[in-house]
C-alpha cells in the first residue's frame, strides 16, 4: 500500500511540475499587446517601454497616457503621466518630491534616438506647489476650496496630496510661455519648457504645470474639472 501511495505522489508530481513548465512556456509565448499597427509594409512600429518594465532599478507605472517629447545632447526625452483608475491602495505607495505628493505619476523617460533603447527612467516631480484656496496662494498644503466634497464618487479624496488619475497631457516647448508688451522690450513669462496635466477625476479635478526644473505647480485659474482633452 505504501508502494503504491509512493507511486502516485510521484506522478503527481512530475505532472504539477510538468503543467507549471508548459504553463511559464505558454505565458512566455504569449507577444505584448499591439497598441499601434503600421498601415505601410515601409514602416515597422517597435515598443520601447510599458507598464510593468524595469528601467534599471526603476519599475514603470500605471498605465502610460499623456506624453510629451523633446531632444537634446542626451536623446529623446519623453515626459508621460499614469493613469491609475480609482487604485487608491495601488498608488498610495507612490511617493514623490520627498513626499509632498502621492498617487498618479509623471515619468522622465530618456531614450538613445540611435540604438533606440531607453537609457533611464525617474520620477520628473522634483518639488510641488499646492494652492491654498482660502488664503489664494500657493505653498506647501493643499486646501480645498469652500464647499468642496472631501472625496469623489469613487472614494478617492480630492484636493489633497494624492495625486488622482492623470490622463491627458501636453507639453510646451521654451518660449510658449513668454511674450512682450507694446512699452517695454524686456521679454517676461516662463522661459523654460511646460508640461501641462490634469486630474481625470470628475467636477473638482485639478490642473497642474511641470516646470522644467522639476516643480509641479498647481494651476487654480484653469479651473477645477475632469481634464481628459
Amino acid at each position: 500500500m505504501a508502494q503504491k501511495t509512493h507511486r502516485v505522489i510521484v506522478f503527481l508530481s512530475a505532472f504539477v511540475s510538468l503543467f507549471a513548465i508548459s504553463t511559464l512556456s505558454a505565458i512566455a509565448a504569449v507577444p505584448k499587446p499591439v497598441f499601434v499597427e503600421s498601415s505601410s509594409p515601409a514602416a515597422t512600429l517597435k515598443s520601447l517601454v510599458t507598464a510593468g518594465d524595469r528601467v534599471g532599478s526603476f519599475l514603470v507605472p500605471g498605465l502610460l497616457d499623456g506624453t510629451g517629447a523633446y531632444s537634446d545632447a542626451q536623446g529623446l526625452h519623453l515626459l508621460s503621466v499614469s493613469e491609475f483608475p480609482y487604485a487608491v491602495a495601488s498608488t498610495a505607495k507612490f511617493n514623490y518630491a520627498g513626499g509632498q505628493a502621492q498617487g498618479s505619476p509623471i515619468t522622465h523617460f530618456v531614450i538613445d534616438q540611435k540604438s533606440r533603447v531607453v537609457k533611464s527612467a525617474s520620477s520628473a516631480i522634483k518639488d510641488v506647489l499646492w494652492y491654498n484656496y482660502l488664503t489664494k496662494k500657493h505653498g506647501e498644503k493643499p486646501v480645498a476650496p469652500e464647499g468642496a466634497a472631501p472625496v469623489d464618487l469613487t472614494g478617492v479624496p480630492q484636493h489633497s496630496k494624492f495625486l488622482d488619475r492623470f490622463c491627458s497631457a501636453t507639453l510646451r516647448q521654451t518660449g510658449a510661455f513668454t511674450f512682450r508688451t507694446s512699452t517695454s522690450a524686456a521679454v517676461l513669462g516662463y522661459s523654460g519648457r511646460v508640461f501641462l496635466t490634469g486630474e481625470e477625476t470628475g467636477d473638482e479635478g485639478r490642473a497642474f504645470a511641470l516646470n522644467s526644473t522639476g516643480q509641479l505647480v498647481q494651476l487654480p485659474k484653469l479651473g477645477l474639472g475632469s481634464w481628459e482633452n
